[in-house]
């Protein structure tokens, strides 16, 4: 890979970047990436290309591009913000009562045991589980998978 480019290289690209053409079509000229260009540009401090002539915006006066219309956007970009309507307040929920059992160490622990840590283990102590019966379809029981699986709060925009 050659990183060097000629000085005639370099000369016809700037005069194309002075002219305002894009990145992209320096390097279909060159036979190069425009990721090349982009990268002369940047390391040569070319600057900033004056606007090229006739754009989209002069294509949009002479109704050659029509506008395009995002279907998921039906207010459109433009539209003046609607009053959100207020949402109901969330149920509030009443946390189950912790688990009255004895921890369990690992090697106690069996199918349809919970399977929260409960304690941080002295040097040369073993880990200790809640034990208590799960809920259906999970590995903690309902006072701790409420501490596990925690819902994501809907924050209202401001």
């Amino acid at each position: 890979m050659n990183k060097e480019w000629p000085a005639e290289r370099l000369t016809f690209a700037k005069r194309l970047w002075d002219g305002g053409h894009s990145a992209s079509e320096i390097a279909r000229e060159l036979g190069v990436s425009r990721n090349a260009v982009m990268g002369q540009a940047h390391r040569r401090k070319w600057g900033k290309r004056r606007a090229p002539t006739g754009g989209r915006e002069k294509r949009l006066k002479e109704g050659g591009v029509k506008k395009r219309i995002n279907p998921f956007w039906p207010l459109g970009p433009r539209a003046k913000k609607q009053s959100a309507v207020p949402l109901p307040p969330m149920p509030v929920k009443i946390p189950p009562k912790p688990p009255t059992r004895e921890p369990v160490p690992l090697m106690q622990i069996i199918a349809g045991m919970c399977r929260f840590p409960v304690n941080d283990p002295p040097p040369r102590g073993e880990f200790l589980f809640c034990g208590a019966p799960v809920m259906p379809g999970k590995v903690y029981c309902p006072f701790h998978c409420g501490i596990a699986y925690r819902l994501v709060e809907i924050k209202e925009a401001a």
